[in-house]
């Protein structure tokens, strides 16, 4: 999953060129072309606008070429943009202080570049503002065009609504293809593997820093956790990008990762496209050898009635 989803900062060294911004910059505009169009999204990792105003990217296009840190939502690309004479990218434009710009720094890929790029605004002012694009493949992040997810396609739709950009770039945005969850398919094994044990919180609740402390290589074959109702222990497939999330119930943090729907306080609040992503990741995490059902805890929608 891609870093715009959670309060979470890349741990790889930045490789990218970021241009540097002037010490005594009160507030820094940034180009958003992409999921920070969304300022609830935004305010969910911690970064305020001061305002926000739409405009034009000229003379790019918008390309999904860049691959997410995992494949929990299978061979997925994220939004970038490339030159193209006489094309356009719809956006807006985020005026930010530069501590909110620093945090951002580490939520963004390694690979992407920080540069300045000229705007037109939708009044017709033009202005230079900053921009996060990844112009180069490197060896461990390749570019290769390919599609979005359902999940962060919808997220740029709902951005580019609530922003209210052009009418057509929306559209071209709702007719994009994507790549969707895959169903959940529970087989019999499964369901004996859900009815083996009946689990409280207390017997998966572990503080995430022992783990990570105590076990440096982050494979502990006890790590468990619940997702809907299905408990799970981690294997050492599992991405260590969830590793360091996945203990306790994770229901509510997963609906989070769908963020232009609001995050539900219980599991019986989520949205349809939320509980599809849940079902899609307990999907996903099973069919790529990441886990292993060891029992449920209630309620569980998934455990047969005797």
């Amino acid at each position: 999953v891609h870093g715009e989803h959670q309060n979470i900062p890349f741990s790889m060294s930045i490789i990218g060129f970021r241009e540097v911004i002037p010490a005594d910059a009160a507030e820094v505009r940034t180009f958003s072309f992409g999921a920070n169009m969304s300022v609830e999204s935004l305010k969910n990792r911690g970064i305020d606008c001061i305002r926000q105003e739409r405009g034009k990217l000229l003379n790019h296009r918008l390309v999904f070429n860049v691959g997410g840190p995992t494949k929990l939502e299978g061979d997925v690309r994220y939004g970038n943009v490339e030159e193209s004479e006489g094309s356009v990218v719809h956006g807006v434009v985020n005026w930010m202080t530069p501590h909110a710009i620093a945090t951002l720094d580490n939520m963004e890929g390694p690979a992407y570049d920080r540069v300045s790029r000229e705007i037109e605004l939708y009044n017709g002012e033009r202005l230079s503002a900053l921009i996060f694009v990844q112009s180069q493949s490197y060896a461990k992040y390749p570019l290769a065009e390919g599609l979005p997810s359902k999940r962060y396609l919808k997220l740029l739709i709902h951005g580019a609504r609530r922003a209210n950009l052009d009418a057509l770039w929306i559209e071209s945005l709702e007719q994009h293809s994507f790549i969707g969850m895959p169903t959940l398919t529970l087989t019999t094994e499964h369901q004996h593997q859900l009815a083996a044990r009946t689990f409280d919180s207390s017997d998966f609740d572990r503080p995430t820093h022992a783990v990570i402390n105590n076990n440096p290589e982050g494979i502990d074959s006890e790590q468990l956790f619940a997702l809907q109702g299905v408990v799970l222990r981690a294997l050492p497939a599992l991405d260590p990008f969830f590793r360091k999330l996945f203990f306790g119930d994770v229901t509510l943090l997963m609906c989070g990762f769908v963020s232009y729907d609001p995050k539900p306080s219980t599991v019986a609040e989520a949205t349809p496209d939320q509980l599809d992503f849940l079902q899609g990741t307990l999907q996903q995490l099973l069919s790529q050898g990441c886990c292993e059902i060891v029992g449920h805890c209630l309620p569980c929608p998934f455990l047969l009635k005797n």
